[in-house]
C-alpha cells in the first residue's frame, strides 16, 4: 500500500523460526518454506542467490538516498520502504527548528524529519542564502536569514 511517506508491503506469511527481522539487515542463510519450488527457481535463475533479497533492498534504499527499510513480524511479515522527504519540506523543517531552538543540532534536526544526519547536512549546505551559524561550535548558534 502507498502512503504520503512509504510503501508498505506485506505478507499474510510468518518469518522461518531460524529467522529474526534484525537477521534480514545482514546476510542470512535462506529458510524456504518450500524447498521443492525454491530449488528449482533458484537453478532456473528467477533466484539469483538465496537469502540475500532483503540485503538487497536495504543496500539500494541507502544508495538512492532512502531511510533504511523496516522489516516487521507482527501477524504479518511487513516491510516498509520511506519516501523521500520533498526538498521544500525539508527546507521548511530546518528554518522551523532552527526558530525553536537556534543551538539545534543536525542531528537532532535529522531526528525530528526522520532522515540522516548527512542529508541534514548537505541541505544546510545548500540553504547557505537562508540560514547561518553564528560563533563556534557548542556556544555558536543558527540564525534565519531576515529575507526567508
Amino acid at each position: 500500500m502507498l502512503f504520503k511517506n512509504r510503501l508498505e508491503i506485506w505478507n499474510p506469511g510468518q518469518l522461518p523460526y531460524e529467522l529474526t527481522t534484525q537477521q534480514l539487515y545482514k546476510p542470512h542463510k535462506s529458510h524456504p518454506n518450500n524447498p521443492l519450488i525454491a530449488e528449482p527457481l533458484l537453478r532456473s535463475g528467477f533466484i539469483e542467490k538465496a537469502g540475500t533479497g532483503t540485503g538487497e533492498i536495504v543496500k539500494l534504499c541507502l544508495q538512492h538516498g532512502l531511510k533504511k527499510p523496516l522489516f516487521e513480524q507482527d501477524g504479518d511479515f511487513k516491510v516498509i520502504i520511506w519516501r523521500p522527504v520533498p526538498q521544500d519540506v525539508l527546507e521548511d523543517a530546518i528554518i522551523a527548528a532552527i526558530r525553536a531552538n537556534p543551538k539545534v543540532s543536525r542531528e537532532e534536526i535529522a531526528q525530528k524529519v526522520q532522515v540522516s544526519s548527512k542529508t541534514i547536512a548537505r541541505k544546510m549546505n545548500k540553504m547557505r542564502d537562508k540560514i547561518r551559524f553564528v560563533g563556534r561550535g557548542y556556544s555558536g548558534h543558527w540564525e534565519v536569514v531576515e529575507n526567508s
